[in-house]
């Protein structure tokens, strides 16, 4: 990996400028890193991020915005019967095919910009992809509010990460875990 100067390129139709605000590092980021798979062209990694907007098509708000980074065709079967994360045409903010924002700015589509609440912060706004991951996990295990789980959360930048529906009711787990307690919810 190599740090280069770049001048950004034309904008394309539909398009917004960020400016990188905050970007997270992901487990498949540093895989890349670590291994690059054979035939597949480095790029700039980096799909958990927010940033402002330099330059767009449309006027935008100004605001902070979190990145939705799966970038769907919107023609293929998939697309066209609302699974967008099926696409068959589908490109990865931070992958192979789109530079992602670990970077001074990253270009992509403005459909994929959502506003962060003002209340959090750039890095805060950042965990916006992780966090919907585990919203989505939840929701395709078909979770109820008296559903039986354990919370297995992690703390990153003073943000404890993980769902809660109800309060807590903590309880010790007879069995730990690498010598840290866990804690059992009712969420």
């Amino acid at each position: 990996w190599v740090l280069n100067d770049v001048e950004p390129p034309p904008l394309p139709d539909g398009w917004v400028r960020l400016k990188v605000a905050a970007c997270g590092i992901c487990g498949s980021d540093l895989h890349r890193l670590r291994g690059p798979r054979p035939g597949m062209p480095l790029s700039i990694p980096g799909h958990e991020l927010t940033g402002t907007v330099l330059q767009a098509h449309q006027p935008m708000p100004d605001a902070l915005y979190a990145v939705e980074p799966w970038v769907s065709c919107g023609g293929c079967d998939y697309c066209r019967s609302g699974r967008v994360q099926l696409c068959r045409n589908g490109r990865l903010v931070g992958g192979a095919q789109i530079a992602g924002g670990l970077a001074e700015f990253i270009d992509v589509p403005a459909t994929n910009v959502h506003p962060v609440d003002a209340s959090l912060s750039a890095l805060q706004g950042s965990f916006t992809e992780p966090f919907s991951v585990c919203v989505r996990a939840v929701h395709l295990a078909r979770l109820q509010l008296d559903s039986q789980c354990i919370s297995v959360a992690k703390e990153y930048a003073d943000l404890r990460i993980g769902l809660d529906t109800k309060p807590f009711k903590e309880a010790l787990l007879k069995k730990k875990a690498s010598g840290k307690a866990i804690k059992a919810a009712n969420t």
